[in-house]
């Protein structure tokens, strides 16, 4: 990206913005915190959403919980999740991180 700048007078600055992986996740946990309504009967979808987001960026995880009405903890799962009908179910490990 560097070799791509413009080179007038081979003069440019680079600015770079170094973080900690630490920074980005309480950053990440502020957004969140402020988005969330904890009112609202939905927000423990709204919150394993994020998270699913976060973990799994490339899936399309509003297209994925569309009709999920309720998350569960699965006995079943070793690990992942899995939709069953208005049902996500998660798998225990993700199902506890989800709630801390």
């Amino acid at each position: 990206m560097i070799k791509s700048l413009p080179t007038k007078d081979e003069v440019f600055r680079v600015l770079e913005a170094r973080t900690t992986r630490r920074k980005v996740f309480f950053e990440w946990l502020d957004t969140l915190g402020r988005k969330l309504d904890l009112d609202s009967a939905n927000w423990r979808l709204d919150s394993a959403q994020a998270y699913l987001e976060r973990k799994a960026p490339k899936t399309d995880w509003a297209e994925v919980l569309r009709d999920v009405r309720v998350v569960r903890r699965s006995t079943r799962l070793e690990s992942g999740w899995e939709l069953d009908g208005k049902r996500l179910f998660l798998e225990p490990r993700l199902y506890s991180e989800l709630r801390r």
